[in-house]
């Protein structure tokens, strides 16, 4: 996206089973996870894509609970949930690893 980050909307043709719209804008768990493929794969951390992609993880992570932030793909969910947790507990792992990557 324009902002350096990834969709999780744009990874798949996901269509929510509660019939809501699904979000749109860059997330922390379609950004982690394709900064750290495209790393695993042999991108190097200076390719644009993945250095868009970094900046936009070391700035959108919560500075009250360490988290990035995503939602589910399949049905809106109530952020206190422990099923709408998930998503963001995924997310962060994977920022970790993207933004650790190679250290």
């Amino acid at each position: 996206m324009a902002d350096g980050g990834w969709s999780t909307a744009a990874i798949g043709s996901y269509k929510r089973q509660d019939g809501s719209a699904i979000d749109t804008g860059s997330d922390g768990y379609a950004t982690a996870l394709a900064t750290l493929a495209l790393q695993s794969g042999g991108i190097p951390r200076s390719d644009e894509r993945v250095r868009k992609g970094l900046e936009w993880l070391r700035h959108h992570q919560d500075q009250e609970t360490g988290q990035w932030t995503a939602t589910s793909p399949n049905k809106q969910r109530d952020p206190k949930t422990e099923p709408a947790k998930f998503m963001s507990d995924a997310a962060t792992a994977m920022a970790v690893l993207s933004l650790t990557f190679g250290h």
